[in-house]
């Protein structure tokens, strides 16, 4: 029934910005800060309010008592897809200067 799924929808995007809320809340224990990153001798960008995923993944896993990171990767995923979350920098990027684990994301708006 249409009405049912778009219940359960609402009720996800509501329980994911929840979460997000908390995430960004400045006692949460998560990092959120203005991330500069060099990409070269003369080249660096700063990326605000944003925190490294691993992170992220680590409050995700400890708040809802996760024994997999993959169940956190999974809701860190389905906040981006909710349009809550955003990847800012990843390991599409390739310098000598940014570490492999620079996953940088910014929350949205929740």
């Amino acid at each position: 029934d249409d009405d049912g799924d778009a219940g359960a929808a609402r009720d996800e995007l509501a329980t994911a910005r929840a979460v997000c809320r908390e995430m960004r809340q400045p006692d949460s224990g998560l990092e959120i800060v203005d991330h500069v990153v060099r990409f070269s001798e003369s080249r660096s960008n700063t990326y605000a309010r944003s925190f490294y995923g691993r992170d992220g993944v680590d409050w995700i896993m400890a708040k809802f008592h996760m024994a997999q990171r993959y169940e956190a990767v999974a809701m860190l995923q389905q906040f981006m897809s909710l349009r809550l979350v955003e990847h800012v920098l990843g390991h599409e990027v390739k310098s000598v200067y940014v570490d492999d684990k620079m996953n940088l994301y910014r929350f949205v708006a929740v």
